[in-house]
């Protein structure tokens, strides 16, 4: 009897000491895991971290280029908005606009006209601003014409009869709407001047409108503008030329 219940503590002992050992075994291994899985997130987060350097300094390097390209665009840009306004400054000096593009345009139209280079080289020199003028305007209206004009007073004659004015406009409109036999005013006419050649020139535009015509030694000015009901009234002068 007291053998028996020596040898169930016995074995109740030796298991008692293998299930200790069995845990002590668990708890090693679990430390064992946690020791190699510290050092392994140590490593991936050593080497990350090596990886994110490098990319820095790739970027650093990028960002010191950029920078530098950027500079030397600067003085591009610098050096060619440079040349633009040099390339500008000539350009308005050199080519004319304005009343000297207007003039060198009637130079090339009176050159292709047949004018000699020589001639109006001559006129440009004799040109002044002081003219030799009659200094007595002349004044005189007449009727423009219309698609309802019956005629009659629709021309003017000046230099002697040399040079006739005549023309026409757009017909005014009554309140109704029915068109009247006068010019309205206030929409662009058409005025002819024939000059003692029997040469016809047009100016076309609103009033008032000016014209000069050269005949002979004499460069006459004319100035256009409204007057009575359907008339035009044209101030003529004359003066020597050139």
């Amino acid at each position: 009897m007291t053998h028996g219940l020596y040898e169930t503590r016995a074995r109740r002992a030796r298991r008692l000491r293998w299930a200790v050992v069995k845990w002590i075994l668990v708890l090693a291994a679990i430390g064992a895991a946690g020791v190699y899985g510290y050092g392994s997130g140590t490593t991936l987060e050593q080497r990350r971290v090596a990886a994110l350097n490098d990319e820095i300094d790739h970027l650093s390097r990028r960002l010191e280029d950029l920078q530098a390209e950027q500079g030397s665009l600067q003085v591009a840009l610098a050096k060619s908005n440079s040349k633009l306004a040099e390339v500008t400054a000539r350009y308005e000096r050199d080519v004319p606009n304005g009343p000297m593009a207007e003039i060198l345009e009637q130079v090339r139209a009176r050159l292709d006209a047949g004018v000699t280079l020589e001639r109006l080289a001559f006129l440009v020199g004799a040109a002044q601003n002081e003219r030799d003028c009659d200094g007595t305007p002349v004044e005189k209206r007449f009727l423009l014409t219309t698609p309802l004009s019956t005629g009659g007073n629709d021309f003017v004659r000046f230099a002697d009869g040399t040079i006739v004015i005549t023309g026409e406009g757009a017909p005014a409109f009554n309140a109704v709407g029915e068109e009247e036999a006068w010019f309205d005013p206030a929409e662009p006419v058409t005025l002819r001047f024939e000059k003692p050649s029997g040469a016809v020139e047009e100016t076309v535009g609103r009033l008032p409108l000016s014209r000069s015509l050269v005949a002979g030694d004499r460069e006459h000015r004319f100035k256009i503008v409204a007057g009575e009901r359907g008339f035009v009234r044209v101030v003529a002068d004359s003066c020597a030329f050139p």
